[in-house]
């Protein structure tokens, strides 16, 4: 037996015992963690005022965005026909894909059992999909609703397999739990206009009751029932502005693939465009935040 089986199903045994659950309850509320947590908070707060005070836009609250934590806009984006087959044809590629499988918590290069399969940092460079995220309209939209600008840190493509899932990780109702002051774009790249093509889910207002703590307490919620939440159906070019800090889930796809991307921005001193050109972006396997911002 190999050693990822060997974790796999000593995992399950831990689980059933209820073990699994108190060292999770244990970890998530380490003193160690709220320090931490406090830290990065007033420091991203204190990035986000400064942010502010640099910004030469005008100020424009989005109502929405605000009440419900997630816009919804039809057609942001266009795709040629070439470009969908390009993007698809690589997801065929093994040596281009890292699949993510909650089952043993961790990446793989070129596996395709995971719940979740990206396209690695390379595919995403050759295909050029991020320059269409650095002018987005609804990122500038969201710059003038925050007073502030706001760079790509992190970009990501991903297909969903339908029935391929277990209750863990983004197929469960959670948080991201990050810092304030950011938010995501996903863009659809499949049609998903009905529950069994796997179209996201929001609990418009939770990001409203979110501590501000990253990484700090409990992120996941079992007992969300669908008629709570905004199922967000859509078509290709479709986007889902959101606050990640909000409660929401992956799609979960029971017919045909599932594929996205998924854009995430956060308060920068800098334009997008500046900040690209200097650092890129990151992605699958890098971390989405760090203690300090950049």
């Amino acid at each position: 037996m190999n050693y990822v089986k060997e974790m796999t199903y000593l995992k399950i045994l831990l689980s059933k015992l209820g073990i699994l659950h108190i060292f999770r309850y244990l970890n998530n509320y380490s003193p160690i963690k709220l320090f931490k947590a406090i830290f990065a908070k007033n420091v991203y707060n204190l990035h986000v005022e400064e942010c502010k005070k640099i910004y030469k836009g005008k100020e424009n609250r989005l109502e929405e965005f605000e009440n419900d934590g997630i816009i919804t806009e039809k057609g942001a984006l266009g795709f040629s026909k070439d470009q969908l087959q390009n993007i698809y044809s690589e997801f065929e590629n093994l040596d281009s894909i890292i699949s993510f499988d909650y089952k043993i918590g961790q990446y793989a290069a070129g596996r395709e059992a995971g719940e979740y399969i990206y396209l690695d940092k390379k595919s995403l460079e050759d295909l050029n999909l991020v320059k269409d995220f650095i002018d987005l309209d609804i990122k500038k939209r969201m710059e003038q609703h925050f007073n502030s600008n706001f760079c790509l840190y992190h970009f990501s493509a991903s297909l969903v397999h339908p029935n391929n899932f277990v209750e863990e990780g983004s197929f469960t109702f959670h948080r991201d739990s990050q810092p304030l002051g950011r938010f995501k774009v996903m863009v659809y790249l499949t049609d998903s206009q009905d529950k069994d093509s796997g179209p996201f889910q929001y609990l418009k207002g939770s990001h409203k009751t979110y501590n501000g703590l990253p990484q700090f307490g409990n992120s996941r919620y079992k007992n969300i029932k669908d008629e709570q939440v905004k199922t967000c159906t859509g078509t290709i070019g479709d986007a889902i502005l959101f606050d990640n800090n909000g409660i929401h889930r992956g799609g979960r796809t029971k017919r045909g693939k599932r594929i996205a991307l998924t854009a995430l921005y956060t308060a920068s001193k800098t334009t997008t465009q500046e900040f690209y050109e200097a650092n890129g972006f990151k992605s699958i396997g890098e971390k989405e935040w760090e203690t300090s911002p950049s």
